[in-house]
């Protein structure tokens, strides 16, 4: 029974950790991804900023991404398991399907540990740190925040244009409400 167990969360662990990385970054977090990737990218932030951002969003990507990947590891485990015959020939040799299973609830709960203290505790933090970033990056370098021929609307209430930025010089610049 060690080597069944060993086999099924060996292979659990090698799918989620590969299916991880692919699932679709959906958070709270990523809202500000737009906003703060067109900053941070187009425009002239130091790295040590964009670098952080990564960091403080990654919490809230794994969130959703961790379950995502432990079920399409279970599914693509468990169809190979019954692709090859390895179920039946498991139950042929008088193993139960939930005794099979068993490798599998101790990877899902070390997968719900995991989430449950991003959830409460790294993700909350990770947010607040990620809006003070911003913000002392809005302080220390206002002139980021603004680009060549481009709309800022994260101002509430306001829209600007700026048409031309060479350095710290702005030309052309438009204010509406």
């Amino acid at each position: 029974m060690k080597l069944i167990d060993r086999f099924v969360s060996r292979e659990l662990i090698v799918n989620v950790l590969l299916r991880h990385r692919r699932a679709e970054p959906c958070a709270r977090g990523w809202k500000y991804f737009p906003q703060a990737s067109s900053l941070l990218v187009n425009h002239d932030v130091p790295m040590e900023y964009l670098i952080t951002f990564i960091a403080y969003v990654l919490p809230f990507s794994l969130i959703f991404t961790i379950p995502w990947g432990l079920l399409t590891a279970i599914l693509l485990v468990f169809g190979r398991l019954s692709a090859d015959n390895e179920l039946i020939a498991l139950r042929a040799n008088g193993v139960s399907v939930p005794r099979v299973c068993v490798s599998l609830w101790g990877v899902a709960l070390a997968c719900t540990v995991i989430c449950l203290w991003l959830n409460v505790q790294v993700a909350p933090a990770a947010q607040e740190k990620l809006r003070s970033t911003i913000f002392d990056l809005a302080t220390r370098n206002p002139m980021a925040l603004f680009g060549s021929d481009q709309v800022i609307d994260q101002f509430p209430g306001r829209k600007i244009y700026v048409g031309k930025k060479e350095g710290n010089k702005l030309e052309n610049i438009t204010c509406s409400n």
